[in-house]
């Protein structure tokens, strides 16, 4: 089910950090949303229809044994384990 974007048509970031969260998908229908922080959750797979069309940043820091295809992602800055210098990403956000 994804996340209600009534009330949130402007919504630009969103911090979900350690909060129990599987699905990206949860989040595909905040069309205005750039910036991600899904980090320390339970998510297992990204894949790039159930995004935000207009995400830019995506923190997925501690998310266990995530599989995502990384060219799907291309448009998109990922923040991950294995990319921790980008978390600077975050000051200079736009």
């Amino acid at each position: 089910m994804p996340f209600p974007a009534l009330g949130f048509p402007s919504l630009k970031e969103l911090f979900c950090r350690g909060n129990h969260v599987t699905s990206i998908a949860l989040f595909s229908t905040l069309h205005s949303l750039k910036l991600l922080d899904l980090a320390h959750n339970m998510i297992e797979t990204i894949e790039r229809v159930s995004l935000p069309r207009n995400l830019m940043v995506l923190n997925i820091v501690g998310n266990e044994g995530l599989l995502f295809e990384r060219q799907a992602l291309t448009s998109i800055r990922i923040v991950n384990p294995s990319d921790i210098s980008q978390i600077s990403c975050f000051k200079n956000f736009k």
